[in-house]
């Protein structure tokens, strides 16, 4: 497969390459669940508006 290009597809591919790593490596796999865990506690339980979704709307109404 393919990743996407520019600094998201490179953090991208380096989970992935952790996420191989951590199939025979215990340390790198609990290293690799905490950062996880943390990226999902990162996530406002309740996201903010998105203007994105208001312009969407504004351009597809008819």
């Amino acid at each position: 497969g393919t990743l996407a290009i520019g600094a998201a597809g490179a953090k991208n591919a380096a989970l992935l390459a952790a996420a191989i790593i951590s199939t025979s490596d215990d340390k790198a796999a609990k290293r690799l669940e905490q950062y996880r865990g943390k990226q999902t506690r990162s996530i406002a339980v309740k996201p903010k508006k998105n203007p994105s979704s208001d312009i969407l709307k504004k351009v597809t109404k008819k």
